[in-house]
C-alpha cells in the first residue's frame, strides 16, 4: 500500500509523463504538417517540370509561329508577376518567423509557393527561348530525354507520399501515448485518495493504535 509521500511522488511523475507525451504529440503533428508541405511541393514542382519538358519537346518538333511567341511571352509576363508576389510573401513571412509572429509550417508553405513560382517562371523563359532559337534535331533528342527524366522525378515525388502515412501513424501513436499518460495520472490521483482514512462520524482523534 502506498503512503501519502509515495502517492504524491507518483502523481508528480505521472504529470511529468503527461507533459512529455503532449510535447511529443505536438512535435509529431508539426512533423506531419511539414512533411505534407514538402511532399506536396515536390509533386507540384515535378508536375511543373514535366509540363515544361513536354511543352519544350512539342516546340522543338515544329517551327515557331508569331502567335506562339506572343503566347509564350504572355506566359513569361504572368509567371514573373506571380513570382514577384510569391517572393514578396516569402520574404515577409521570413521576417515574421524570425520574430516568432508566424509558425514554421506557415513559413514553409510560403517558401514552397515561392519555389513553385520560381520554377514556373524559369520554365516559361526557357520555352520562350526555344521559340526564339528554333528547334533542331539534337534539340528534339535532348527535350525527349528531359521529358523522361521529369516523368521519373514525378514518380519519385509521388512515391515519397508514403512518408505522409508514416508521419500520420506517428501522430496516432503520440495521441495514444497521451491517453495512456492521462490514465496513469488518474490512477495516481486515486491512489493518493486511498491513502486518507475517513471516519463515518465527526470528532477528534485523541489516540491511535498501531499493530
Amino acid at each position: 500500500v502506498l503512503d501519502q509521500e509515495d502517492a504524491i511522488s507518483s502523481i508528480q511523475n505521472a504529470q511529468a509523463g503527461l507533459e512529455s507525451a503532449r510535447a511529443k504529440l505536438s512535435q509529431a503533428i508539426t512533423n506531419l504538417d511539414v512533411t505534407k508541405i514538402q511532399t506536396s511541393t515536390a509533386i507540384q514542382q515535378a508536375k511543373a517540370s514535366l509540363s515544361s519538358a513536354t511543352s519544350k519537346l512539342e516546340l522543338t518538333k515544329k517551327p515557331s509561329r508569331s502567335q506562339e511567341r506572343t503566347d509564350a511571352q504572355n506566359k513569361v509576363d504572368s509567371a514573373k508577376a506571380q513570382l514577384d508576389q510569391a517572393e514578396a510573401d516569402y520574404n515577409r513571412y521570413k521576417r515574421l518567423l524570425e520574430h516568432g509572429s508566424v509558425s514554421q509550417s506557415d513559413f514553409d508553405l510560403k517558401k514552397a509557393n515561392y519555389l513553385v513560382a520560381l520554377s514556373n517562371y524559369n520554365s516559361a523563359k526557357e520555352n520562350l527561348s526555344i521559340i526564339d532559337e528554333g528547334g533542331r534535331r539534337e534539340d528534339v533528342s535532348s527535350a525527349q530525354a528531359q521529358v523522361e527524366m521529369a516523368k521519373g522525378d514525378l514518380r519519385d515525388a509521388k512515391a515519397n507520399e508514403a512518408q505522409n502515412r508514416v508521419k500520420e501513424k506517428e501522430v496516432l501513436a503520440a495521441r495514444a501515448a497521451v491517453q495512456q499518460a492521462k490514465a496513469a495520472l488518474d490512477i495516481a490521483k486515486r491512489q493518493l485518495v486511498n491513502t486518507y482514512i475517513k471516519s463515518p462520524i465527526s470528532g477528534v482523534v485523541s489516540s491511535r493504535s498501531a499493530d
